[in-house]
């Protein structure tokens, strides 16, 4: 159990459940850290930003924005607020205009992150804009991309969905390579035109 006098205890706590898929429990550790806690804005802004992806992973989409929204509030120039609020509106494919100026904004303050050039390339991959999803998941690459599957596997969806089948194929195994064994990868193989 989190420490019941720090404020930051059960966000660690609520962090952990969340990392290990137990969502409703995440939520409920959250939603009382929040409570206990929130007065301190510094703090509020961890526990909403938490909040709101416990909240995506449970389909409550009306609280995932609004908690996204609400530590925004707090500190508008939180680099991984914007991209992760960003990352999840784009997974859902809602509000891709503000989701691609929040990823924007996250690249502008941390441009040396991967993660955050992997979310602008997905959110401009949902958007249909391939040319600039190539130059972001491009940049990902660069900063070191290479060595974590979901990147190189959203490289080859890009270069898939812009019909360079080959590059899509060698990003696809480089994926597998780095550990990723999921059906949907092996699906997406499967897919590619064959030669």
């Amino acid at each position: 159990k989190a420490h019941p006098e720090h404020p930051f205890g059960p966000l660690f706590y609520g962090v952990a459940q969340s990392r290990s898929a137990d969502y409703t429990a995440a939520y409920a550790t959250l939603t009382e850290g929040l409570t206990r806690f929130g007065d301190d804005p510094s703090v509020r802004e961890q526990y909403l930003m938490y909040l709101g992806e416990v909240c995506h992973r449970l389909g409550r989409i009306e609280e995932f924005q609004a908690h996204f929204e609400g530590a925004l509030a707090v500190h508008p120039d939180n680099p991984t607020c914007l991209n992760n609020y960003a990352y999840f509106l784009a997974l859902r494919g809602r509000n891709l205009k503000e989701a691609a100026g929040m990823a924007e904004r996250a690249v502008a303050l941390a441009p040396g992150e991967i993660n955050f050039w992997d979310t602008l390339a997905a959110v401009y991959a949902a958007q249909r804009k391939l040319p600039k999803a190539k130059e972001a998941i491009q940049k990902a690459l660069d900063l070191g991309g290479t060595q974590s599957a979901a990147v190189v596997e959203r490289a080859g969806d890009i270069y898939a969905a812009l019909g360079a089948h080959d590059e899509a194929k060698r990003l696809y195994l480089q994926a597998q390579f780095l550990g990723n064994a999921s059906s949907d990868l092996v699906r997406k193989l499967d897919q590619l035109p064959k030669p």
